[in-house]
C-alpha cells in the first residue's frame, strides 16, 4: 500500500447553486417512486415530491462542492491499493484506473473562467472520456458520451426506467444530519439479466432537508460486454466548512478488465482536511 500527502492550492470561481425549476412540469417518475412515511407526511406540509425528483436531475451542488476546492487550501491524504503491484512507476500512474480516479476528481494545473465559454475547444481523446466520466458523477442520472454504455446512465429516462425501484425516504443521514435519502436500485428480476441493459445498479444520495444540499452519494456500476467489463462501488461524502461545502471523502473500489490490459482490481480513498479558503 502507498500513501501520498499532500497540499493543493487551485483557484477558480464557482457556478450557482440550483433551487427548485420555477415552473413544475410532470415528471413520469413521480408515479412510481416509493415513499415512506415520514415524507408522505411532509406532502401534506407542502413538499412536492415532483419538484424534488426533477431539482435531482438538475442540481448543481455536488459538482460546486468539488468545484470548492478551487478555491480552498486543503491537506489530502490518498491511499491507493492494487491486488497486482505498485500504482506508481517512475512517478506515473500504472493503471488505467488510478489515472481515471486521479483526472476524475482532483484539477490539474490552472484553471480560469472565460467570458467567452462558446470558445472553449471540445475535448478529444482520452480528455472527452474523462469529461463524460465526471458528467456522470456530477449529474445523475445523465446519458453520458461514451460507446456501449452512454443511453445506460440515463436512469430517469423512459426507455431505463422500467429496470429500476425508486425509492424516497426521510431520517438521519451522515453526521446525524436531517436529510432525504433519494435510492434507486435495479428490480429484483433484473439483477442477473445477461442482456447488458442497464450499468447502475445501485445509487444512494441523501440531501440536507434544510439547503437540498447533496452530501453523501453511493454508486454502484457493473457492465459485461464484448469490449471490456467493470464491477464499481464508489462513495463520496461532503462536510460543510464555513459556508460552503466540500468533498472530505472520496472511496472507489473495483476492478476493471479491459482489453490489450492487464485485469486491475484496486481501491483508492481521499481524505481531505484543514481547510482554508485563499485571499
Amino acid at each position: 500500500m502507498c500513501r501520498l500527502t499532500f497540499f493543493l492550492f487551485i483557484f477558480c470561481s464557482l457556478s450557482p447553486l440550483k433551487g427548485f425549476p420555477q415552473q413544475p412540469a410532470k415528471d413520469p417518475i413521480a408515479a412510481v417512486v416509493e415513499l415512506d412515511s415520514l415524507v408522505v407526511i411532509a406532502q401534506h406540509q407542502g413538499f412536492n415530491v415532483e419538484d424534488f425528483l426533477r431539482y435531482i436531475q438538475e442540481d448543481q451542488s455536488f459538482l460546486k462542492a468539488f468545484q470548492n476546492l478551487r478555491k480552498a487550501s486543503f491537506l489530502g491524504e490518498h491511499e491507493m491499493e492494487f491486488d497486482n503491484g505498485r500504482e506508481k512507476k517512475n512517478g506515473e500512474y500504472r493503471f488505467i484506473t488510478a489515472k481515471m480516479y486521479d483526472r476524475v476528481f482532483f484539477t490539474h494545473g490552472l484553471v480560469c473562467d472565460t467570458a467567452h465559454p462558446e470558445k472553449i475547444k471540445p475535448a478529444k481523446g482520452l480528455e472527452k472520456y474523462y469529461d463524460e466520466l465526471k458528467k456522470f458523477i456530477f449529474q445523475a442520472g445523465e446519458k453520458v458520451d461514451l460507446p456501449f454504455i452512454g443511453g445506460k446512465t440515463a436512469i430517469f429516462s423512459p426507455k431505463i426506467q422500467r429496470y429500476y425501484d425508486y425509492r424516497l425516504k426521510s431520517g438521519p443521514g451522515p453526521e446525524g444530519r436531517d436529510c432525504y435519502l433519494f435510492q434507486v436500485a435495479i428490480k429484483p428480476q433484473f439483477e442477473l439479466e445477461k442482456d447488458r441493459k442497464t450499468i447502475v445498479k445501485s445509487m444512494e444520495t441523501w440531501f440536507e432537508r434544510s439547503t437540498l444540499q447533496v452530501v453523501q452519494r453511493t454508486y454502484h456500476v457493473q457492465y459485461q460486454g464484448p469490449g471490456f467489463r467493470f464491477d464499481v462501488r464508489m462513495r463520496i461524502a461532503l462536510s460543510q466548512l464555513g459556508g460552503s461545502y466540500y468533498p472530505v471523502i472520496v472511496r472507489y473500489e473495483g476492478e476493471w478488465d479491459i482489453p490489450l490490459h492487464h485485469k486491475e482490481n484496486g481501491r483508492f480513498e481521499a481524505r481531505l482536511t484543514r481547510f482554508s479558503l485563499n485571499p
